[in-house]
């Protein structure tokens, strides 16, 4: 139950829709400051969404940046085994898969 809101899909929408209300705030209150990342954007283009991404926030490119599962550092995110691997492109649609379960949150959201 670490993450109770993302076990209900009407939950689930919710939080989305909050995220969104936020992220649409955050853009109108500092326009062009903002910078957005998309999965799917990185997966194609490491490098340069790499390169974007420190630029927005004023940091210099470092090549380790590229090679960020190599870091021993700790981490505790949702996704901590996963920190350790490399970039992989093979979870890219794999939601499609679920495309008829996932249809009442799809509903949900209004998006068809």
């Amino acid at each position: 139950m670490g993450y109770p809101y993302s076990y209900d899909f009407a939950d689930l929408a919710a939080y989305m829709q909050a995220k969104d209300r936020l992220m649409t705030h955050w853009h109108a209150v500092l326009p062009g400051r903002v910078h957005d990342v998309r999965y799917e954007d990185i997966i194609a283009d490491q490098d340069g969404e790499t390169r974007r991404l420190l630029d927005a926030v004023g940091v210099a490119f470092e090549p380790a940046c590229l090679d960020f599962h190599r870091n021993a550092s700790p981490s505790a995110t949702h996704s901590a085994a996963q920190v350790r691997q490399p970039l992989y492109s093979s979870s890219v649609g794999l939601w499609r898969r679920y495309a008829e379960q996932l249809a009442p949150l799809a509903r949900q959201l209004g998006v068809s």
